[in-house]
């Protein structure tokens, strides 16, 4: 590893081993990687999408708790969610990216959020990680039941719609939704499972 500088910051620059990459649960081995990834997106001003922000152990275990019980099922009124499975992208060394399978949708879900969410880390986007991501989520969802799981993008995330198509997701409509107080166009796209 070396480092980088990106707004003036040192950033870590991560070598990822393509021929180990995998989905895991949340895992305490790399609270360092994904503490620095949610550096990352506060460096790169991301701030409208639910990443976690963690900052120390107690941040990251308070996490794991979360993800415990959204997986399990409990609780879910109190992160007002439905039944959530997280999963992670590591190469066994590196944290690379996140990402949550709805077991079932609720209406405001229907519209932005669907079945899956996932994003990378800031320091690899642009090497297709992304689309792996996706690929190893959806053979997930299929072992949890679902049968055509819908996403959404906004409009002008381009990358992720290509991320959703190169996986065979197909566009059904397009709405407007308000987030943090802004009207954001978002596509609403649906992946038949059949195939994984």
């Amino acid at each position: 590893m070396f480092l980088k500088y990106l707004f003036g910051r040192r950033i870590k620059e991560i070598n990822v081993d393509y021929n180990n990459l995998q989905l895991i649960k949340p895992d305490i081995r790399y609270f360092s990687s994904f503490r620095d990834s949610y550096r990352e997106y506060r460096a790169h001003k991301v701030e409208d999408f639910g990443y976690y922000k963690v900052d120390t152990l107690v941040d990251f275990r308070r996490f794991l708790m979360m993800a415990d019980e959204l997986d399990r099922g409990v609780n879910l009124q109190r992160y007002n969610s439905v039944q959530t499975s997280m999963f992670w992208l590591t190469d066994g060394l590196n944290y690379l990216g996140s990402g949550s399978i709805r077991h079932h949708l609720n209406d405001h879900l229907r519209v932005f959020g669907g079945n899956i969410g996932y994003c990378v880390r800031p320091v690899v986007w642009g090497n297709g990680l992304g689309t792996i991501q996706l690929h190893f989520l959806l053979m997930e969802a299929k072992k949890i039941g679902i049968q055509t799981a819908r996403l959404t993008c906004y409009e002008q995330n381009t990358a992720s719609q290509r991320i959703m198509e190169k996986n065979g997701a197909k566009r059904i409509g397009r709405v407007v939704n308000r987030i943090s107080g802004k009207d954001r166009p978002t596509f609403i796209y649906e992946i038949d499972l059949t195939y994984y």
